[in-house]
């Protein structure tokens, strides 16, 4: 989930309106596992920031040091997953 943008090929900079949409179109038809269905759900009703935060929470968790996405998140304020 945190690197959307690199697996699917996305650019927040290149399409910034877009960008929520696709990503949550490209995570749906990838994530089966249930645990990470929870998570693109509680996200899809959080706000960008909150998004960023979550995901930086969660990728903590799994012991990742970074989470391109929130990166994205905080510095887009715009392009969070969506229900």
């Amino acid at each position: 989930m945190c690197d959307v943008d690199r697996l699917a090929g996305l650019s927040a900079d290149e399409d910034p309106l877009g960008i929520g949409g696709r990503r949550t179109a490209w995570l749906a038809d990838r994530i089966d596992n249930p645990d990470g269905i929870e998570l693109k759900t509680y996200l899809s009703v959080k706000g960008a920031a909150d998004q960023a935060r979550m995901l930086r929470q969660s990728a903590k968790e799994a012991g990742l040091a970074r989470c391109a996405l929130a990166e994205s998140l905080d510095t887009q304020q715009s392009g969070g997953l969506s229900p």
